[in-house]
């Protein structure tokens, strides 16, 4: 909510808390914790029900919210990504791949395969990529789809900043490379949702 005054603009607290959380990454207070309880325990209490307090529970908001951020978890471009918008892109990334798919195929793809992908991922850390070639992914390296699953796939783990080809079409093998890892626990948690998906 925005609404010009006669002199400025005034912001609403869905548009200040962006600002107001890298005020609080910028200032880098010191124990800033303990300084808002410090000003919580000793603010009069009709203080703490007028403006005062809503300010106080802003910078609050903004501070828990910048304490919930995995710091490790970055975008191509460096910048700061929380877990959510990763899963929302994966999400949006499955939705429009399955569309091209069903397209192209007139079927709806498996998908399980990406989540199991993906826990394979978190086991793999530190390395540059691996391969994998089992029986159960033949689908996806062979047959009269397999150029579809392989665009599907390389649509959702590019969101995760992983490449997939196929090494062998004969072997059904393929292979996941690392342009930029993740923590564990983001491979996992995104393979729990498209597990969840195909429920």
């Amino acid at each position: 909510y925005q609404r010009r005054v006669r002199d400025g603009l005034v912001l609403g607290s869905e548009d200040k808390f962006p600002i107001l959380s890298y005020v609080v990454v910028r200032a880098n207070v010191p124990a800033l914790f303990s300084e808002l309880q410090l000003v919580r325990d000793f603010a009069h209490g009709t203080q703490l029900r007028e403006e005062a307090g809503f300010r106080l529970v802003e910078l609050e908001q903004a501070l828990e919210y910048v304490n919930t951020l995995d710091w490790n978890l970055c975008d191509a471009d460096g910048v700061l990504v929380p877990l959510r918008v990763i899963e929302q892109r994966v999400v949006a990334a499955l939705a429009a791949a399955t569309s091209d798919f069903t397209a192209a195929t007139t079927r709806v793809p498996r998908v399980l395969w990406l989540a199991e992908l993906l826990l394979l991922c978190g086991t793999k850390r530190g390395a540059t990529g691996f391969e994998v070639d089992a029986l159960e992914y033949a689908y996806i390296a062979r047959g009269a789809e397999s150029e579809h699953y392989i665009a599907l796939g390389r649509r959702v783990l590019d969101v995760l900043g992983l490449d997939l080809e196929v090494i062998d079409d004969e072997a059904a093998s393929v292979r996941v490379a690392f342009r930029r890892p993740y923590p564990l626990y983001v491979y996992s948690h995104v393979s729990g949702v498209l597990q969840q998906g195909c429920k």
